[in-house]
C-alpha cells in the first residue's frame, strides 16, 4: 500500500477528536532539546535558506530516481568526492509554503541526530538559487523490504518450498529484523520516533545491509501531532487515530505488523480501502497469524510475539523495542520467549535438550559403572529405573493433562473477554460518530413481550429458553420512577448496536461447535441449544437496561450483575470482572464478564456483559472424571480461597435438566480445606505437590486460569495408579485430614 496521509481518509469528526485530545504543546522530546528550526520566524527562515550553500557547487543532479508527495529523489554525483548520492529535493512548489519548509528543515535536524549503520547518513543541506531545499544522502543499492517480501513470496511456489527450507528463509528474515529493531532503538534512546515504519521504507543491500529511510514523518517523543497525524494505515498504531501523540508505542505496533509481514509474507490487517483498513485497525481486527502458504506453520512462540507487539492497547506491548529483540533472539536459539513462557514440561524438556551431551556422557557412566554387578543386581536395578521412568512420565502426564486442562478453560474465557472487549470498543467508536440514524429500530420494553400485538414480529419459542424470544431485538428495562417516553427519548441517543450483537453471540457458538455454518443455521442452533455466550446486557448510568436476545424475564436492571461484580466495579469500574456461578431467569447456570461501556471522549456510560453457560467451562472437566472408579477429582478456586466448583457435584453435570431447587440443594461456597497445602500452592514455582493420609498418597497438580484469576487443582489417588510411589511424602499436621475422594 501507497503512503497515504491519514487526514484524508478521517471523517471530519474523527480529524476534530484527534486535534482537542490535547492540549497544543511544543514539539519538545522532554530531555531538554530545544528545537531551534521550529522557533524561526518567516524573515529568519527565508535568511537561513539564503545562508545554505548552494546544491550545484557541490553535486550534479543526475535522473530523477524516485517522487512522492512531499519530496523528489534524485541520483546524483559527488564532484569533490567523485561518489554516487541521493539527492532529496522539496517539491518547488512546496517552498513558498513555511510549514512544508519547516517540516522539510526538521526532518533533516532529526536525521543529523541519528548516526547508525541501519540509519541513512545525511551528508549535507543544500540550498539553490530558486530558494529550493535539497538533502544529499548517501546512495542505497538495494530493494526496499516490500520488494524483498515479495520476492520471497514468489521463490516459494514454483516450485515450492518445503517447511524446513522456508524455516531457513525465516530465520534469515528475522535476522533482519533484529537489525531494524537495533536501529530504532537506537533512536528512541535519541528521544527520536520515526512515525512512518513500513516495508516500503525499509532498504535491504546487496551485501546483507538494511536501511530505515524517509525520516520525514519522524518526530521527538511527547510532540502532539494534533490535527495532522501522519503514517500508513496498515501500520498507524490505534490510539495514534485516537490522540495523535508520539509515542514509542507507536513505532513498537509498527514493528508488530512488519514482523507478521516477514513471518506470514502477508499483510497483517486487511481492507479494500484506507478507511476500512483504519476501522479494523481501531477495533483491533487484524489478520490470524497464518502463513501465505498454507503447508508452512507459524511456530506458537512467534506468534505470541508478534500478538504482544500489535496488541491494541499500548499498554499490553513490549515496553520497549529491545524487548521485542530479546525475544526474537530467544526464539532464534530456541529459548524460552517472556511472550509464550513454557510451563513445567517444556522446561524440563529444553534443559535435557540444552545438556544432551552431559546427559549421554552420565548415562555411559553409570552404565559402565552397572556392568561390573551381577545378573541379579543388573535385573534389580533395570526393575527398579523403569518403574523410577514410569512414575516420572506418569507426573509429566498428570502435570500436562492438568495444564492442557485449564489452558482449554482459560482460552474459551479469553477468547469470550477478547470478543466483548472488541465488542465494547465497537459501541466506543460509535459514541464518537456525530451523526448516528435515529429510530431505525423500534424499541421494545420487556412488558411488551407479554402481548403478540406488541411483541416483536419475530418472536418464537425457545426450548434453552423455555419461553418465546426474539433474535432481532433487545428488551428493555427501566427504573420504575422513569416513564415510557422518556426512556424511549434517551435510548435513541445511544449508539444500540444493530441486532442487539447477534454476531456476538452466534460467535460462542462457532467457537465451541467449531464448524461453519450459515447465520440462519447459527440462529436455529442458538435457539433449540443455546451457546457459549447465553445473554449480552447493558447497563447504563441513567438507570436503563437492555438484554439480547430480546424476552420477557422478572428481573430488574439492578439484579443484571452479581453480587461480586458490583463490589469489584465499584472500586474499579475501567476493568473487566468475572462473577461466580449462579442462575438465571430460565435456570441456566451461568456466570458473567462485565466491562466498561466507554464513550469517545473517555467517559464511562455505563456497563456491558455476557451471561457465559457455566457447563460449557466445565464440561471437560466433567468428561474427564466420568469414567468408572476415576482416580482425580477437579478443584476450580477462587482468589477468595473459595471452591466454586469441584467435579463430584455430579447433579451439575446434566445442566439441562438443572432447576432451582436442586441447585437451592448444594451447599454454600466453602474455604478450601487445607489452607497449607494452598498456602503452598500460590507460593511455589512447581506446580506438584504430594500428602498422604489413611494408607493412600495423593499428588496434587495445579495451574492457573490467567482470565479469572482461578485455580484448577487437580487431586490424585496415586496409590489407585499403577506406578508404586518414589516422591517424598508431605504431612500436613496443622490442618485437619483432607480426602477429596470420598
Amino acid at each position: 500500500m501507497q503512503d497515504i496521509d491519514v487526514t484524508r481518509v478521517l471523517t471530519p469528526e474523527q480529524i476534530e477528536q484527534a486535534a482537542t485530545a490535547r492540549p497544543p504543546a511544543a514539539s519538545g522530546s522532554g530531555n531538554g532539546d530545544s528545537d531551534t528550526i521550529s522557533d524561526l520566524s518567516v524573515d529568519e527562515s527565508r535568511e537561513f535558506l539564503e545562508s545554505l550553500p548552494r546544491l550545484n557547487q557541490r553535486y550534479h543532479r543526475e535522473d530523477l530516481f524516485a517522487e512522492g508527495g512531499f519530496g523528489l529523489i534524485f541520483r546524483a554525483h559527488d564532484r569533490f568526492l567523485d561518489r554516487t548520492v541521493i539527492i532529496k529535493s522539496l517539491r518547488p512548489e512546496l517552498t513558498k509554503n513555511p510549514e512544508a519548509v519547516l517540516k522539510f528543515l526538521r526532518e533533516a535536524k532529526l536525521n543529523s541526530r541519528l548516526d547508525h549503520p541501519s540509519i541513512v547518513p545525511l551528508y549535507s543541506l543544500d540550498g539553490d538559487s530558486e530558494k529550493g531545499l535539497h538533502l544529499a544522502m548517501k546512495f542505497v543499492d538495494g530493494i526496499t523490504l516490500r520488494e524483498f517480501l515479495i520476492s520471497a513470496r514468489r521463490t516459494g511456489e514454483n516450485p515450492p518450498l518445503s517447511a524446513a527450507e522456508e524455516q531457513a528463509a525465516l530465520h534469515v528474515r528475522l535476522e533482519y529484523f533484529l537489525k531494524l529493531c537495533e536501529a530504532i532503538a537506537y533512536a528512541h534512546n535519541r528521544g527520536v520516533v520515526h512515525c512512518d515504519l513500513k516495508p516500503e521504507n525499509i532498504m535491504v543491500g546487496k551485501h546483507g545491509e538494511l536501511y530505515v529511510m524517509d525520516w520525514g514523518s519522524a518526530a521527538l517523543t511527547g510532540t502532539i501531532r494534533g490535527r495532522k497525524i501522519e503514517g500508513t494505515p496498515a501500520y498507524v498504531a490505534p490510539e495514534t487515530l485516537k490522540e495523535g501523540a508520539v509515542t514509542p508505542a507507536a513505532d513498537i505496533f509498527a514493528l508488530g505488523m512488519i514482523l507478521y509481514a516477514l513471518a506470514t509474507l502477508q499483510r497483517g490487517v486487511g481492507g479494500n480501502s484506507a478507511r476500512e483498513v483504519l476501522d479494523r485497525i481501531q477495533t483491533g481486527q487484524f489478520e490470524p497469524v497464518r502463513h501465505f502458504h498454507p503447508h508452512v506453520k507459524i511456530p506458537p512462540a512467534l506468534t505470541a510475539i508478534i500478538e504482544h507487539a500489535r496488541c491494541p492497547a499500548p499498554a499490553g506491548r513490549y515496553q520497549n523495542v529491545q524487548e521485542l529483540a530479546d525475544d526474537i533472539r530467544h526464539f532464534l536459539f530456541n529459548e524460552e520467549v517472556s511472550a509464550c513462557p513454557d510451563g513445567p514440561v517444556q522446561r524440563i524438556a529444553r534443559r535435557m535438550y540444552k545438556y544432551r551431551i552431559q546427559s549421554l556422557a552420565v548415562g555411559a557412566t553409570l552404565l559402565f559403572l552397572l556392568s561390573g554387578l551381577t545378573a541379579w543386581s543388573l535385573y534389580r536395578e533395570n526393575r527398579s529405573s523403569t518403574e523410577s521412568n514410569l512414575r516420572t512420565l506418569q507426573r509429566l502426564a498428570l502435570q500436562r493433562q492438568t495444564e492442557v486442562t485449564a489452558g482449554t478453560i482459560n482460552n474459551l474465557l479469553l477468547s469470550i473477554q477478547e470478543q466483548l472487549k472488541a465488542f465494547s470498543t465497537g459501541l466506543s467508536i460509535e459514541y464518537g460518530k456525530s451523526e448516528r440514524p435515529r429510530g431505525s429500530e423500534q424499541i421494545f420494553f420487556n412488558r411488551d413481550y407479554l402481548n403478540p400485538r406488541t411483541a416483536p414480529k419475530d418472536l418464537t419459542f425457545s426450548p434453552i429458553f423455555n419461553r418465546p424470544i426474539s433474535m432481532t431485538h433487545s428488551s428493555c428495562h427501566r427504573p420504575d420512577d422513569m416513564s415510557r417516553e422518556e426512556a424511549t427519548r434517551l435510548l435513541q441517543t445511544l449508539p444500540l448496536p444493530e441486532h442487539g450483537g447477534l454476531g456476538l453471540l452466534l460467535r460462542g457458538i462457532t467457537a465451541v461447535d467449531g464448524t461453519e455454518r450459515n447465520v440462519r443455521q447459527n440462529v436455529m442452533t442458538f435457539m433449540e441449544k443455546g451457546g457459549a455466550i447465553r445473554r449480552l446486557s447493558f447497563l447504563f448510568n441513567n438507570g436503563i437496561g437492555l438484554r439480547y436476545p430480546g424476552m420477557f424475564e422478572k428481573i430488574p436492571p439492578s439484579q443484571f450483575q452479581d453480587k461480586r461484580i458490583r463490589e469489584l466495579r465499584r472500586r474499579n469500574p475501567r476493568a473487566f470482572y468475572w462473577g461466580l456461578p449462579r442462575l438465571d431467569s430460565a435456570n441456566h447456570l451461568i456466570f458473567s464478564c462485565w466491562g466498561p461501556l466507554i464513550d469517545a471522549d473517555g467517559n464511562e456510560e455505563g456497563a456491558i456483559g455476557v451471561d457465559v453457560c457455566f457447563h460449557e467451562v466445565v464440561k471437560n472437566l466433567y468428561e474427564a472424571t466420568a469414567v468408572p472408579d476415576a482416580p482425580s477429582v477437579y478443584y476450580l478456586v477462587n482468589e477468595q480461597d473459595e471452591i466454586i466448583f469441584s467435579s463430584r457435584q455430579r447433579e451439575l453435570a446434566e445442566h439441562r435438566q438443572l432447576t432451582a431447587e436442586k441447585v437451592a440443594k448444594l451447599p454454600p461456597l466453602k474455604k478450601f480445606p487445607v489452607p497449607a497445602l494452598l498456602e503452598r500452592i500460590r507460593n511455589s514455582t512447581i506446580r506438584q505437590a504430594e500428602y498422604e493420609q489413611d494408607g493412600h498418597r495423593y499428588i496434587v497438580s495445579w495451574s492457573p486460569i490467567a482470565a479469572t484469576k482461578w485455580l484448577l487443582i487437580q487431586v490424585t489417588d496415586a496409590t489407585r495408579m499403577p506406578p508404586p510411589e518414589i516422591a517424598p511424602t508431605i504431612h500436613y499436621r496443622t490442618q485437619p485430614p483432607f480426602s477429596p475422594l470420598r
